[in-house]
């Protein structure tokens, strides 16, 4: 899920995804996340969001991401 700005298609914006899975997504170790980050939480905040890292310390960093950006979460 990107930004409309990005080009993407309409049916996209269209669409409502059921969940949202990231594995081993690496959200504090890329600040490519943070749109997309952003985007979750306005548009689609009450669909469930799962994301998780490589070890233990990247996903406390990462909720600690999630967290500064308003998302509710929790490891």
């Amino acid at each position: 899920l990107h930004d409309v700005d990005q080009g993407d298609p309409a049916w996209l914006h269209q669409a409502r995804p059921d969940l949202v899975l990231g594995q081993n997504a690496g959200l504090a170790a890329y600040a490519t996340w943070v749109p997309t980050i952003r985007m979750l939480i306005e548009r689609y905040s009450d669909v469930p969001c799962v994301f998780t890292d490589y070890c233990e310390e990247a996903a406390h960093r990462g909720c600690m991401m999630l967290a500064g950006l308003g998302a509710d979460a929790e490891a």
